[in-house]
């Protein structure tokens, strides 16, 4: 803090400065963030409803199942700002509790203000806190982990799922040449009984003539 001193007080005269923590650039981030998973959630949501493509497919719902509750469950480690809704990120109306189906985030920039300006040490913990002892990992850490368990390239859980459809595409494609193989036999028999037919009665037709 940098203070400019342009002249003196009168004796017994007091002055009082009141030093506050500037969010603004936190609560833009956690506002994006909020947009973020408002949109997953919508998308989620629009492509798992009943006659969507992927209805039925339970996998992006498990996803936004462990987001959600990774983003309400508490922290431990943490004496008074212990979760998120402790600072104003919330599901349903403002400042309320989780509920147990995953919905969309709502952000009290007020409380978060007042959760910065009495301990600010403490929201840092919540949101980043990076311990060996994972569960006492920041929520953005631990979603950060969740995600990645997800969209992995080669262990991540779209990767298992893609390739337990390809191999379910290669099956079905093998299966389908096998049936088509029979098909072209049984056509390719059955063209051979009737040219043999059709000769047969031409030999018979030619004998009777």
């Amino acid at each position: 803090i940098s203070l400019n001193l342009k002249k003196t007080t009168s004796e017994g005269e007091s002055i009082t400065f009141n030093v506050e923590t500037d969010t603004t650039e936190v609560e833009d981030a956690i506002k994006d963030f909020c947009s973020k998973y408002n949109d997953l959630y919508s998308l989620i949501k629009s492509s798992t409803e009943f006659g969507a493509t992927l209805y039925g497919d339970t996998t992006l719902s498990s996803m936004l199942n462990d987001i959600s509750n990774t983003i309400m469950n508490i922290v431990p480690g943490i004496s008074t700002y212990i979760s998120m809704s402790s600072v104003g990120i919330s599901t349903g109306s403002a400042s309320t509790a989780s509920t147990d189906v995953p919905t969309t985030l709502v952000f009290d920039s007020t409380k978060f203000r007042t959760a910065m300006n009495n301990n600010p040490n403490e929201v840092k913990m919540l949101f980043i806190n990076n311990d060996e002892d994972s569960t006492l990992d920041g929520v953005m850490v631990k979603i950060k982990d969740k995600i990645e368990q997800y969209t992995d390239i080669e262990k991540g859980y779209f990767a298992i799922k893609e390739n337990s459809f390809e191999s379910q595409l290669n099956s079905l494609n093998t299966s389908l040449e096998r049936k088509q193989n029979a098909v072209d036999a049984y056509r390719e028999r059955l063209t051979k009984q009737f040219q043999d037919m059709d000769s047969k009665i031409s030999e018979m037709q030619s004998m009777t003539s």
